[in-house]
């Protein structure tokens, strides 16, 4: 039978079968991508931090009365961070200092009394000289079970040091009273002149351990009263301030924070010449005494290896290239050593983990052109807080603190970032379909 419908032409035949495979494979490649799991990042700003940070806490309580220095100011060991309001101390001082000067001199008529006495004794009338002896021997009892109270309560803490102290200078001055009393009923008894030399060097003994106690009084307090200020440890800068002029502060509340100083070292050429080798290149970690480049003259050549462990942050010169005689060839710095803190939005808080790598952007240095710093997450804060100024992250966040492993360039203290956390991987389909 004979087929009389219209033929096909080859070429159409050729283009659906064509249109059919790629529409397959269309599919399958659809159907893979969709399977193939990609990095899972979260986004989080913050700032770049010192990894050493001394922390200072005050040790009273008080009202600050100046704060001479701010946020991100350089400052010098022992340099005035904060003065507190230390008034009533030094009021307390000088009460004190008094009450010394006049015992001090209440010490130098007696001193003097005792050497007129050791040149010629004089006798004096001694009488009830037995009831006194039964009451000093009364007072020391009475000071040693006090003194016994007070180790006690001091052994569980709920006694201080200067009431324990104050304790044993009462039975120091209880015995010294009974020494006393029992020379006198001595006196009395035998009738030795001696007595009564001894008597007085018993009662100098006693005015000079009264100055002994009010001195320790007085450097106390004077030690007290060196806490009213705050003094800054180490030399860097100040990373922050927590209080202003007026505020009170609370004894062991962080006051301020202070971060070490930056150790840099640049390399300038002794000699003019052509520098010979370029060890390290911009950005590179080095170690301590590790080669950084090295420049010669004929046959003379000079190394320079890094005195510390850092970053090499310049390098000015190319091998091969000539230098001038003091001419810089290359700069490290310790600034490898830092940290940022980052925040991260709540909606995302519960994917980060300790031990998460981290790219971080700054706008430092053009990472399209030098690459990114990497990190590595050490700390999630548990509790929420508030954003870093100038975060993108709004509503509640949580801190998550990164070390800097490797970075183009030293990302300057207090300079903001931006930072991608790796927290895992996912599929296509599941974004797709909305289950993630």
């Amino acid at each position: 039978m004979t087929d009389f419908r219209p033929q096909r032409p080859r070429l159409f035949v050729f283009v659906r079968h064509l249109l059919v495979v790629l529409l397959v494979l269309l599919v399958a490649g659809g159907v893979t991508a969709c399977l193939v799991p990609i990095q899972e990042y979260v986004s989080a700003s913050g700032s770049v931090r010192p990894r050493q940070e001394v922390p200072l806490h005050s040790l009273v309580d008080a009202v600050v009365l100046e704060r001479p220095v701010e946020d991100g100011d350089e400052v010098q060991a022992g340099q005035s961070l904060m003065v507190l309001d230390d008034l009533p101390v030094r009021s307390q001082l000088a009460a004190q200092e008094d009450s010394l000067a006049l015992k001090r001199a209440d010490l130098a008529v007696s001193q003097r009394a005792l050497e007129r006495l050791r040149v010629a004794p004089l006798p004096d009338s001694y009488r009830f000289t037995g009831l006194e002896l039964e009451r000093a021997r009364s007072r020391l009892a009475s000071a040693e079970e006090s003194l016994s109270r007070q180790q006690s309560l001091f052994d569980k803490g709920l006694a201080s040091d200067q009431d324990l102290t104050d304790a044993k200078a009462a039975v120091a001055l209880a015995t010294i009273d009974l020494r006393m009393a029992e020379r006198r009923d001595e006196l009395v008894k035998a009738g030795m002149a001696e007595t009564i030399l001894e008597e007085a060097e018993a009662a100098t003994g006693r005015i000079q351990a009264e100055v002994e106690v009010l001195q320790n009084q007085v450097s106390r307090t004077r030690e007290l009263l060196s806490r009213f200020r705050i003094d800054a440890p180490v030399g860097g800068r100040v990373v922050m301030v927590t209080k202003k002029k007026g505020e009170p502060v609370t004894r062991g509340e962080l006051v301020a924070e202070v971060a070490v100083d930056e150790e840099r070292h640049v390399y300038l050429s002794p000699v003019a010449g052509r520098v010979v080798q370029v060890a390290k290149e911009q950005g590179d970690a080095v170690k301590q005494g590790e080669l950084v480049a090295a420049v010669a003259a004929g046959e003379e050549r000079h190394t320079f290896r890094s005195p510390i462990a850092g970053q090499v942050v310049q390098v000015a010169k190319r091998q091969g290239e000539p230098v001038a005689k003091g001419e810089l060839v290359a700069e490290v710095a310790s600034g490898q050593d830092r940290r940022v803190f980052l925040r991260v939005a709540e909606r995302d808080i519960f994917k980060v983990r300790p031990g998460q790598p981290v790219h971080l952007y700054s706008s430092v240095f053009p990472y399209r052109q030098y690459g990114i710093a990497e990190g590595e997450v050490y700390l999630v804060e548990k509790w929420a807080g508030t954003s870093l100024s100038g975060a993108t992250v709004t509503g509640p966040s949580y801190e998550v603190r990164a070390y800097i492993n490797k970075a183009p360039y030293v990302l300057p203290l207090g300079s903001t970032v931006q930072g991608e956390i790796l927290v895992g991987k996912k599929e296509i389909w599941r974004i797709l379909l909305g289950m993630d």
